[in-house]
């Protein structure tokens, strides 16, 4: 790959099946390629399959809780703030799950949590407050018996 991208290749070149490269990296569990792509131009917020969705790159990580990627997408251009593409008055209208997947996931991996502290110090600090919605982490924390309302929630 950068034997390609140095010889002038393209970082938002397709593949065959029309998707971005870094999303067949993030498939193949290929972060450094991933890096590459995106230090090279590729576009970073580029949605999956749809212009006005949130299904970029960070959504990718975010959902796993992978919090060091998401820290060094941030910081690299990634929005949180993209929402789901949903009809207004559906419960999913005007939901960011980015910005939930960082305030709420419920990690227990002390190095993990750093990172998701650093996460959401990054949308502080962008004025991105935390979401009264919490999607899937809602009915996953109650399950694990955490709390899982926003208020019960402690800020990193």
């Amino acid at each position: 790959l950068k034997l390609l991208l140095d010889r002038g290749g393209d970082p938002n070149t397709m593949s065959s099946n029309d998707e971005q490269l870094t999303y067949v990296a993030t498939l193949h569990h290929v972060w450094p390629n991933v890096q590459l792509l995106i230090e090279r131009g590729a576009n970073i917020n580029q949605p999956l399959y749809s212009d006005d969705d949130y299904n970029a790159v960070l959504s990718w990580y975010s959902k796993y809780a992978d919090f060091e990627e998401v820290y060094w997408l941030l910081q690299h251009g990634a929005d949180p703030t993209r929402k789901i593409k949903a009809d207004p008055g559906t419960p999913n209208y005007g939901r960011m799950p980015m910005v939930e997947d960082i305030y709420y996931a419920d990690v227990i991996k002390p190095d993990v949590i750093e990172w998701q502290r650093k996460c959401q110090h990054w949308l502080r600090d962008h004025d991105i407050p935390r979401t009264n919605e919490m999607g899937r982490w809602a009915r996953y924390r109650q399950g694990l018996g955490h709390p899982y309302k926003p208020e019960d929630i402690p800020l990193l």
